[in-house]
């Protein structure tokens, strides 16, 4: 008598949850939005901090000149005044072709 009561009211609650199924999906549509919408503010606004900048600092590759190469074209632009003039003219104005 007591497994039957109890699979009735089983029986019963589940047909309630059917009558609700649309609801309780959007309800858990909306649920599983809000949380991520949440997640996504909470990383957005997060600053990083010193070691990690420090960290990302060491790992960047800076270009690097050879100072033989500087040399040479130091010597070549005070040799020629025609070079002379183009480096002139690119230093006053770097965007013209």
């Amino acid at each position: 008598m007591i497994k039957t009561l109890n699979k009735d009211k089983i029986l019963q609650f589940t047909s309630q949850l059917k009558s609700f199924k649309w609801v309780i999906f959007l309800g858990f549509i909306v649920l599983v939005y809000g949380l991520i919408l949440l997640r996504a503010s909470q990383l957005g606004n997060a600053k990083p901090n010193q070691a990690t900048i420090a960290a990302e600092s060491k790992s960047l590759n800076y270009p690097h000149i050879n100072p033989a190469t500087i040399n040479s074209i130091n010597t070549l632009q005070n040799n020629s005044v025609n070079v002379q003039s183009l480096f002139n003219q690119a230093r006053q104005n770097p965007f013209q072709e």
